[in-house]
C-alpha cells in the first residue's frame, strides 16, 4: 500500500483532469460553460463557415441571438451534469480563447469539435483541453471519440 500522497498521484496520472464545480481543470486549463461575457469572443469564432455548421447555424454570420441561446443551452447542460459545449480558458475566470463541442452517437462514437482564437490553434492549451474532454467522455461511457482535422 502506498501513501495518501501516492494514491493522488497515480490517480492523476490517470485522468489529466479534475472536476471541480461546474467546470473540468487540467494542467493550465479549465472548461467551463460559456458565459455571457463571451458573446464577443464567440461572435468572433462563429464567422468560420465550418463552425457555423458545425453548432448548426443556418447562416454566415451567426446572429446575437444564436450565440446568446448557445450560451444559455451550454450552462444549463452544464447544471444538469452533461455539458456537450466546453469553453475553453487558461483559468476558470479568464477570457474563453476556445470552444470544444463534442455530438453523442447512438453507436458509443463521440465526435469532438473545435474552433480556437488563432494564436492558441496548434498550441499546448490546445491539445491539454481536447485530451481533457476526450477522457471525461471515455469516462462517461463512450466506447471512442474522434475528430476530423479539414483544412
Amino acid at each position: 500500500m502506498g501513501t495518501k500522497k501516492n494514491k493522488r498521484k497515480a490517480k492523476s496520472r490517470s485522468h489529466p483532469y479534475r472536476i471541480e464545480k461546474r467546470h473540468l481543470r487540467g494542467k493550465g486549463v479549465a472548461l467551463t460553460p460559456l458565459k455571457r461575457r463571451d458573446l464577443a469572443t464567440l461572435m468572433l469564432l462563429e464567422h468560420d463557415p465550418m463552425v457555423a455548421a458545425r453548432f448548426g447555424w443556418d447562416s454566415l454570420p451567426a446572429s446575437r441571438h444564436d450565440c446568446l441561446a448557445q450560451i444559455q443551452s451550454s450552462k444549463k447542460m452544464f447544471k444538469r451534469g452533461t455539458p456537450s459545449i466546453f469553453a475553453v480558458r487558461k483559468k476558470a475566470d479568464s477570457k474563453l480563447i476556445g470552444i470544444l463541442q463534442i455530438r453523442w452517437g447512438d453507436d458509443g462514437r463521440v465526435e469532438l469539435c473545435w474552433s480556437f482564437l488563432p494564436r492558441y490553434r496548434d498550441s499546448k492549451l490546445f491539445y491539454r483541453s481536447c485530451n481533457i474532454v476526450s477522457s471525461w467522455c471515455l469516462d462517461q461511457g463512450a466506447e471512442r471519440v474522434w475528430s476530423v482535422v479539414v483544412s
